[in-house]
């Protein structure tokens, strides 16, 4: 979450809240997407071992996606992820996976990751 200069954090979390309930009425869903506050790097990676989850960090180091997988992806901010944010998700168990040569806008990457997972 990056949180706007002059707004709070409280501030953002519902603003996100109302824009999830406005788009499970507009797709006519019968649930709404959950939004947490935000947790550190570390308190993430932690919580997916101890689920048990597959993570996938992408990174340039990673083999291409090529077949569907289930679990949790990480998209890093544009620029990637700084070199201790890849060597804490490998600490874990996380998977390193390159979403191909083409460089992609961080808010792009995710939903590319996402349709290459799935």
């Amino acid at each position: 979450v990056q949180v706007p200069r002059g707004r709070d954090l409280d501030h953002q979390i519902a603003r996100l809240q109302a824009k999830a309930v406005a788009a499970a009425q507009q797709s006519r869903q019968t649930w709404v997407c959950e939004i947490l506050p935000p947790v550190t790097w570390d308190e993430w990676l932690e919580r997916c071992r101890a689920a048990g989850e597959s993570v996938w960090i992408c990174d340039p180091s990673g083999e291409e996606i090529r077949t569907p997988r289930q679990g949790w992806v990480a998209v890093g901010p544009e620029g990637g992820f700084s070199q201790p944010e890849v060597d804490a998700a490998l600490r874990t168990g996380a998977t390193p996976v390159s979403l191909g040569p083409t460089r992609l806008r961080a808010l792009a990457a995710g939903f590319w990751a996402l349709s290459r997972l799935g």
